[in-house]
């Protein structure tokens, strides 16, 4: 193969992988895949002495790496948490806006009478929700654990059962169908008992 054909399937790749990256919801994954697209770009550039091109994407490179190390930082004190109630009119435009997310994770969620309802903020944005219902031995039988897209990949999860445990809760349950879940309940640390997931707090 002529070494102009693999410089442009090289470009080609390049552009495939920055274009990619605008279809992530995630901002991390944006970052990454774009970063992937840059370096190839980058090399593209070189390859070809399109010195704008090798300037331009190794600036944006710079940038990813940048943000990606901010966001890798993020300390639990950037989030916080607010409870609400169940006839709180943020919370069903929360649940209206995010309600066919939602049911990809939890085909079965109907908005039924929770004693718990929390909001993971960061900044003033809603990230997260967490509904459920809390007994007196300190148990809370989650109905809802929801994250915003473009935090999927922040330490929202991780912060929330965190707090959860500081607030006293001793037991997490998920016992509610769901779908597409089962890997972020493993890396939060719950185990498969039965029907249910359930993560030891504290």
């Amino acid at each position: 193969m002529k070494p102009e054909v693999i410089f442009e399937v090289i470009g080609y790749v390049g552009s495939a992988f920055v274009l990619a990256s605008f279809l992530m919801a995630s901002v991390v994954r944006l970052r990454i895949i774009n970063s992937v697209g840059c370096i190839v770009s980058v090399v593209y550039g070189l390859l070809i002495h399109a010195y704008p091109t090798v300037i331009m994407n190794a600036a944006l490179l710079l940038i990813n790496i940048f943000f990606l190390i901010r966001m890798s930082k993020q300390k639990s004190a950037d989030y916080h948490a607010d409870r609400a109630e169940a006839d709180d009119q943020f919370l069903h435009y929360f649940l209206t806006a995010h309600g066919v997310d939602m049911k990809k994770y939890f085909p079965v969620f109907d908005l039924i009478p929770c004693n718990y309802i929390r909001f993971a903020y960061c900044g003033d944005r809603a990230v997260g929700l967490v509904m459920g219902n809390l007994f007196e031995d300190g148990s809370l039988q989650i109905v809802l654990d929801y994250t915003t897209p473009e935090y999927r990949d922040l330490s929202v999860g991780t912060w929330l059962y965190e707090s959860l445990a500081a607030e006293g809760i001793r037991r997490a349950v998920v016992a509610v169908p769901t779908r597409n879940h089962e890997k972020y309940m493993q890396k939060m640390g719950f185990v498969k008992e039965g029907d249910a997931w359930v993560k030891t707090l504290g």
